[in-house]
């Protein structure tokens, strides 16, 4: 077991929820032991994107079996945007087994998503 398995193990017996000040890859550490807790769906909300992909980074390289997904940034139209939300939520329905985080930047989660309907389509 690595350091960074070390760390996020003993972090994972004692976070209890939210969590917050804490910056940079320290964080990342945090939000793993959280996944590897809660074997559900968790969110992050970030301030901007340029956080949710370090997060998503991060995380890639900690823990590379967690399934993490960013949310889709202000695309060019509006039917760019609606597939990339579609794409996403697929994939957040075909996971729901095992822990998945969403990654997202506050400023996406104020676009409309597609109905579900679209998204049990697809």
């Amino acid at each position: 077991m690595g350091i960074a398995d070390q760390l996020i193990e003993r972090l994972a017996v004692r976070l209890k929820g939210a969590v917050g000040g804490l910056s940079g890859c320290g964080f990342s550490v945090a939000l793993a032991a959280h996944l590897r807790r809660e074997r559900g769906f968790s969110i992050c909300l970030t301030p901007g994107p340029e956080l949710a992909q370090d997060i998503a980074l991060d995380l890639e390289a900690l823990k590379p079996e967690l399934v993490i997904v960013l949310a889709p940034v202000a695309e060019a139209s509006a039917s760019e945007r609606s597939a990339a939300w579609t794409a996403l939520l697929s994939r957040i329905e075909a996971q729901r087994a095992g822990p998945i985080a969403l990654i997202a930047p506050v400023a996406s989660l104020l676009e409309l998503v597609p109905p579900p309907k679209d998204i049990a389509r697809a």
